[in-house]
This record gives C-alpha cells, structure tokens and sequence, in this order.
C-alpha cells in the first residue's frame, strides 16, 4: 500500500500523509524495497492526485 501510494502521488510527503505515516517511515520502507534483489521500481507511472 506504501509504495502504491509513492507512486501515484509522485511525493514522499504526500504519500506519507495518505497512508498516515511519517516521511521517514515511507522513505525507510522505500530504501527497503530498492535494496531487495530482483526488484525494479517503475519509473513512469500514470498520475492520479492524492
């Protein structure tokens, strides 16, 4: 739900406030998930407004 929420509001701050956590714990779990092997974030995803 966190990175889903990354991707569609194109803002950490934005997402953070969404799924009502901090900027720092969407920024960790984001380091997270880049660190996993084998995984690849999008980079052009469609924008939706939070």
């Amino acid at each position: 739900m966190t990175f889903k929420a990354i991707a569609e509001c194109h803002s950490l701050t934005l997402a953070s406030q969404r799924v009502n956590k901090t900027q720092a714990a969407i920024s960790i779990q984001l380091k997270n998930l880049k660190n996993l092997p084998a995984v690849s974030l999008l980079n052009g995803v469609i924008t939706r407004q939070c």
